[in-house]
């Protein structure tokens, strides 16, 4: 019993082998017959399109393009798989370099101020870098067009253009210093005459509570040109603390042959400024006045306290009091 079952065994395991290796050999088979129906079908000639980069070189000093001009040329081809497939392959196309001022000087493309280039005169600089076993059937566009306008220059001051949001306690400690604070913008006169600034690229930021120092770029615009691309910016920014001062009060306007005292004669003053400057506050950098002139014909219960004169670097002052009591005496 033991060895009719060991010899039923051998003979499924034979039969198995016998399957597998007809599979093998149909598997094979469809491997190698696929790999000539690839070759076959690469073979033959299919048409394409191919994208070419486009580089404008040696633009005219005295003109300027004021359209859009396209970045890339689409090329309709007729080529082998094989070719088609080694083309896509590479990653990085030689572009098209077009030499806009020797085409402005020749040929008779030019009627006033456009210039129009038929891309199909650019088929051998293609032809270079396809080879000869590649046909080129179309170009998208069918011609690269120029707008050209005269070229003006103007000077114009800088914008910097800004989004600041400070830390608890910090603010700008001074002026703002750009430099240049103005360039010389070239374009056509249409846009140029019309423009009284340029403005910056945005610095935009959170939580300052440093002094900025930086180089930014201006608001790129396609049609202009500045003479200088970049500008160095200097933002002071600080800590800023409380600080107060006693001030005397000034009457002003008062009539003559009269006398005016105001009780108190003495105001506070209340201020914010940067910790750099703080020793440096003192009351005679502040005038603080009352408004007589009404008193004699229409005397008010009160008089205002206005402040006239402060340092540029503090901020947000307040009086305390804001009105006061007075006397008015005939002398």
């Amino acid at each position: 019993m033991k060895d009719e079952h060991k010899v039923s065994t051998i003979n499924e395991k034979r039969k198995r082998f016998r399957i597998s290796r007809r599979l093998s050999i149909v598997l094979f088979c469809f491997f190698i017959a696929t790999i000539f129906w690839l070759l076959l079908a690469l073979s033959k000639d299919y048409p394409t399109t191919v994208s070419f980069p486009i580089v404008y070189n040696n633009l005219p000093g005295k003109k300027v393009i004021v359209n859009d001009l396209p970045d890339s040329i689409a090329l309709d081809i007729k080529a082998t798989g094989f070719r088609i497939l080694a083309y896509n392959f590479i990653k990085k196309r030689k572009p098209l370099e077009i030499d806009v001022a020797s085409r402005l000087l020749s040929g008779r493309q030019l009627q006033g101020e456009i210039l129009a280039l038929p891309t199909k005169a650019f088929s051998p600089d293609f032809s270079k870098q396809f080879g000869p076993d590649i046909t080129i059937t179309g170009f998208q566009p069918d011609s690269i067009v120029f707008y050209f306008s005269d070229l003006i220059v103007k000077k114009v001051a800088v914008n910097l253009v800004m989004d600041l949001k400070f830390d608890k306690q910090f603010d700008f400690a001074g002026d703002i210093k750009l430099l240049p604070d103005s360039v010389d913008i070239a374009g056509p006169p249409s846009i140029v005459n019309s423009l009284t600034q340029v403005d910056t690229d945005p610095i935009v930021l959170s939580n300052v509570k440093d002094a900025i120092r930086t180089e930014i770029g201006l608001k790129n615009q396609k049609v202009l040109t500045y003479s200088s691309p970049t500008i160095k910016v200097e933002i002071p920014i600080e800590k800023f603390t409380e600080g107060n001062v006693s001030v005397r009060i000034q009457p002003l306007n008062v009539q003559a042959g009269y006398s005016l005292k105001t009780f108190p004669d003495r105001v506070k003053l209340r201020y914010l400024v940067a910790l750099s400057k703080y020793n440096e506050v003192n009351e005679h950098m502040f005038d603080v006045v009352v408004n007589a002139e009404t008193t004699v014909n229409s005397p008010p219960e009160k008089l205002d306290v206005e402040i006239v004169r402060y340092p540029t670097f503090i901020r947000s002052v307040s009086i305390e009091p804001e009105a006061v009591d007075y006397i008015l005496r005939k002398l």
